[in-house]
């Protein structure tokens, strides 16, 4: 099968790594992973000034982020109206306002252009996000913008981290200054780097630094049981997607597993309907950051088929050409629903970031105080978007191309 949602990243050595380190427990809260992902972060981004704080999920990283910045409650937080519930829920969660700045149709991020008339007295913090890894086509503008109002800046690389350059406007603050600039990651089992769960926060202010660390000890350790469940996951889903056509097995295999207690859910129903669930509030324990750098060890690899893939889409489906790396490719059709199901009876499964402005699309909306026509584009390209999986081999990209040739409506 060809997926974009399930466990797009997973290869056999993927599965292979979750075996071995679930026979390894005297591992699981060590910190040797944990201090080598850490270091490839800073060497990645070529920076010594950084810290870098890890948490379970990225949801829980940008959080404690933000309750380490002491916002006043009723502080705005200016967001993309292109996302999902793992920005918008800690948000709200301390009392805090998002506001939403409608998107750019190249890149799925902020409109600078729109973004200059919602930045208010009581905008706080303005989070730049990097849309199926796309770099914002305005990303100095749009700091430079933030800089002159103080607004602290936070980046969401949780799609694109292998695209990102500090901007430049930043590199001239100088290293030793305490930079209001933070990054945010997400391993997320559908993200750019995989370890099921996971997000980081790599901050360049000494005092938030401290902050953060003060939260980081009221924070429990996984339990044995949780971290198997996500231990076991890749090797499950690994064998369900090999097999998936093998009589019904593998199809079989996927709703067993996604119906019973042992699957560990990306999105909760407690989220779904708008509360951050704390069972997701855990340190980050080594084991996950084992199956993260099995991830690093091959991204190198993982990231120029992706590149040639996006490469192979631009020229096929006559669009602009990027070097960005993407983790799926925006395409917009007139019927996503009819061409999902016309792709499914060729085995291919196509993903759908995002079916409206605050994803999933049985999030409660409502209850971000954001009112339908607001942010136009946005709204125009939740109706039309599919998006085409990337990390697959030509001949597979090939096969899809063709589909959607065939079916221009």
């Amino acid at each position: 099968m060809i997926s974009c949602d399930l466990a797009p990243n997973e290869q056999w050595d993927d599965a292979l790594a979750s075996i071995k380190i679930l026979c390894q427990p005297w591992r699981w809260y060590g910190k040797n992973e944990i201090l080598t992902v850490k270091k490839y972060i800073l060497e990645h981004l070529k920076v010594s000034n950084a810290e870098i704080h890890f948490f379970l999920t990225g949801r829980f990283a940008l959080y404690y982020l933000l309750k380490s910045l002491n916002f006043k409650k009723g502080s705005e937080i200016i967001v993309p109206a292109f996302t999902c519930e793992a920005v918008i829920l800690p948000i709200l969660a301390l009392g805090l306002k998002p506001v939403f700045v409608d998107i750019e149709k190249n890149t799925y991020s902020m409109d600078y252009n729109n973004l200059k008339s919602h930045v208010s007295k009581q905008t706080s913090c303005l989070l730049i996000q990097h849309t199926f890894g796309f770099r914002p086509s305005d990303q100095e503008k749009i700091i430079e913008l933030a800089l002159k109002h103080n607004l602290v800046i936070i980046e969401d690389l949780s799609h694109g981290f292998f695209n990102y350059q500090i901007p430049s406007i930043i590199k001239k603050k100088g290293e030793k200054k305490n930079l209001n600039y933070f990054l945010l990651l997400s391993f997320g089992r559908s993200k750019c780097l995989s370890s099921v769960f996971g997000g980081t926060i790599v901050s360049f202010n000494k005092k938030i630094d401290k902050n953060l660390k003060t939260d980081q000890k009221e924070i429990s350790q996984i339990t044995y049981s949780h971290l198997i469940k996500l231990l076991i996951y890749k090797p499950i889903v690994f064998l369900a997607k090999k097999t998936y056509n093998i009589f019904g097995l593998g199809k079989l295999i996927h709703y067993l597993y996604r119906n019973s207690p042992f699957f560990p859910l990306e999105i909760t129903q407690k989220e779904k309907n708008g509360q951050l669930d704390q069972s997701l509030n855990y340190h980050y324990p080594n084991a996950l950051a084992y199956l993260l750098l099995n991830q690093i060890k091959k991204s190198e690899k993982t990231n120029r088929k992706r590149l040639e893939i996006t490469h192979f889409y631009q020229k096929e489906l006559s669009f602009p050409k990027t070097n960005d790396i993407l983790i799926r490719f925006p395409y917009l059709v007139k019927n996503p629903k009819k061409l999902i199901e016309i792709m499914k009876k060729n085995d291919i499964y196509l993903g759908r970031w995002y079916e409206q402005v605050v994803a999933p699309k049985d999030f409660l909306l409502n209850i971000t105080g954001y009112q339908k026509g607001f942010c136009k584009t946005a709204e125009k390209v939740c109706q039309s978007i599919v998006n085409l999986p990337t990390n697959i081999d030509l001949k597979d990209a090939k096969k899809i191309v063709k589909i959607l040739k065939e079916n221009p409506d």
